[in-house]
């Protein structure tokens, strides 16, 4: 699941980390921003989770 994330935030141009090199397969790293582009990215997990 987190690779697949990881892509689909890609195309809409939000970069995250994914961590499998750290043991942590299913997991992102995913770093605080301004507040406009934190609403961008739970706006775009939502709708990606929502499929």
């Amino acid at each position: 699941a987190g690779a697949r994330i990881n892509l689909e935030l890609l195309k809409r141009g939000i970069i995250v980390r994914p961590v499998g090199n750290y043991g942590l397969p299913q997991w992102l790293r995913i770093s605080i921003g301004l507040p406009e582009e934190n609403a961008a990215f739970i706006a775009a997990l939502q709708e990606i989770l929502a499929k």
